[in-house]
């Protein structure tokens, strides 16, 4: 398995700087200044820690006669800390200079899966959905190469993602079904569990509720989950119970997400009071249906920002409640905004 000197030196580094607890006024070596940057990261001071990994870059920059790869890790802790503050555009930047410096080496390492999937994950959060599919995709092969079962697992999950959010739901259950095939007799619960729930959704997208649930049943013992993923399996089983035209289980579902995902998952909180809207607006109960969407819009706009694709599916719901109640004049206003977010069904 291939590892550079740099990433050599510095796991000796911070095994050192661990052992004895000491460190140093002013941290000078590349082991020493990543060090530095990831402790300043652990302690919010974000700024700081972009400086550090500058220093060090320029560092290696200037020295000259740095190899590839040792440029290469470095650029990839970047793009990693980069992406965990937010900063998208300079994630992917970063990502992709690590993948073309090894891309020139030619040579298919753990380094270089690594620098794919932080490429990918970048340009996933940017909503480019379609070059981060093939970037897991190209990572899959990587792995394969390199024998590396567990990489492959991992890509084909992140494949699965991409496709889902790409509108690929039939793709997004075949990489899904792919993974879990290969995880078969492994001992990795909280694994299967995300890849089921991968599967899940995929399915619910193709309106087969029976079949999700089926899926998320195979999950074993929900109460052993961490708790985002029980929610997530809480959620899914209440969206599967939607479908089957269940009001009553799928709006007792929704409200334990609801109740309980507001600080540990934003991101699922904001989905359930989405679906709880679709409850109240399926059981004709049109006032309380306004409500829920307007408390789902606040939720998304919290945790996602205006942009986002559901912005334009709830402005919608509101317009054909509007119609429903009466309000048609509001409605056409509110049509017109529609047309103003991307998404928009």
């Amino acid at each position: 398995m291939f590892v550079s000197s740099l990433r050599q030196s510095i796991i000796l580094g911070v095994s050192l700087l661990v052992m004895c607890d000491v460190r140093p006024a002013a941290a000078q070596t590349p082991a020493e200044l990543v060090q530095r940057a990831w402790s300043q990261h652990k302690a919010q001071k974000t700024t700081e820690a972009r400086a550090t990994l500058g220093t060090l870059l320029e560092h290696l920059r200037i020295t000259g006669n740095v190899a590839p790869a040792d440029l290469a890790f470095v650029l990839n802790e970047q793009s990693v800390l980069n992406r965990s503050l937010g900063s998208g555009e300079a994630a992917y930047e970063t990502a992709a200079k690590a993948v073309d410096l090894l891309d020139g080496a030619k040579a298919e390492t753990d380094l270089l899966a690594a620098a794919l999937v932080n490429k990918g994950l970048a340009a996933q959060d940017q909503a480019r959905l379609t070059e981060a599919y093939a970037l897991f995709q190209r990572t899959e092969f990587v792995a394969r190469l390199l024998g590396r079962a567990d990489l492959v697992t991992s890509a084909l999950g992140l494949m699965a993602s991409a496709a889902l959010g790409d509108g690929r739901y039939r793709q997004a259950q075949v990489d899904a079904e792919r993974a879990i095939a290969l995880l078969a007799g492994e001992a990795s619960f909280d694994r299967l569990a995300s890849l089921q729930h991968l599967r899940a959704q995929a399915l619910l997208a193709q309106r087969s509720p029976g079949l999700a649930l089926d899926a998320l049943s195979s999950v074993g013992d929900v109460s052993l989950l961490p708790q985002r993923l029980l929610l997530e399996n809480i959620l899914l089983r209440g969206r599967a119970a939607l479908q089957e035209a269940r009001p009553e289980l799928a709006e007792r579902l929704l409200a334990q997400v609801v109740a309980q995902a507001r600080v540990a998952a934003p991101d699922l909180w904001a989905s359930a009071l989405y679906n709880l809207s679709e409850v109240e607006f399926s059981r004709g109960r049109y006032v309380a249906a306004e409500v829920a969407n307007q408390r789902a819009e606040a939720a998304y706009l919290e945790v996602f920002g205006e942009r986002h694709p559901v912005i334009g599916q709830i402005r919608h719901r509101q317009a054909v409640i509007l119609q429903q109640v009466g309000g048609a004049a509001i409605a056409r206003v509110v049509f017109f905004m529609c047309l103003l977010v991307p998404g928009r069904v």
